[in-house]
């Protein structure tokens, strides 16, 4: 079995997972078009120090779907601005924890 942290140098991984609905919730402020969809989820989840149990032979399978570059842009600044909104808020939550390289400073 293996057990992994979302710590340094991991601290972009963003793993899928099967949780229940006491983890930090998903934000659908940050959309997988603007790419680190999963980022301030993961996040939450190293300042509240999980530990992933990885499923040894687990694959996901999903369908390419090809957006215009103008869409790609547009998703990527709306999200820049809903994470700024979400650290910012994890900020005045949770202490910093150095292993899960949060942006204070953003």
């Amino acid at each position: 079995m293996l057990i992994a942290k979302r710590e340094y140098p991991y601290h972009r991984w963003e793993p899928l997972y099967f949780g229940t609905n006491k983890e930090p919730w998903y934000s659908e402020s940050l959309s997988w078009e603007g790419l680190q969809d999963k980022m301030t989820q993961m996040l939450e989840m190293c300042l509240q120090r999980y530990r992933m149990v990885v499923l040894d032979g687990g694959f996901l399978s999903h369908a390419a779907v090809t957006r215009s570059k103008k869409h790609r842009i547009r998703a990527e600044q709306m999200n820049l601005v809903n994470y700024r909104k979400i650290i910012q808020w994890l900020k005045k939550k949770y202490d910093d924890r150095q292993e899960c390289k949060l942006m204070w400073s953003l």
